[in-house]
């Protein structure tokens, strides 16, 4: 089993006092990926941001997997296989990807 803490946020087509993007509703994503088959990840580092995180249905020798593709902007980047990929958590965070749930 491997899993995956993935920090994400909605960015508003509307620039702040700092010329950047309006970025909210920051929320951390916990991923479960059970049953791997293969693995393939590279250039872990510090600060990994993600260009894209994709999930797709494969067959394999073994039957129905899935694929998870990471498509990197900044470090961490690869591919893995799984058999099943579980959302284990959806929670609120603030803009540094700090958690803010109260429960």
């Amino acid at each position: 089993m491997a899993e995956m803490l993935v920090h994400t946020w909605q960015t508003r087509n509307e620039l702040d006092a700092s010329g950047c993007y309006v970025r909210e509703k920051h929320t951390l994503v916990h991923f479960l990926f059970e049953c791997l088959t293969a693995c393939d990840l590279s250039d872990f580092n510090e600060q990994n941001v993600l260009f894209d995180l994709e999930i797709r249905p494969e067959l394999i020798d073994a039957g129905p997997a899935f694929r998870v593709t990471l498509d990197s902007s900044y470090g961490l980047s690869g591919s893995l296989v799984c058999g099943r990929v579980v959302v284990a958590q959806v929670a609120p965070c603030d803009s540094e990807g700090r958690s803010t749930d109260e429960g």
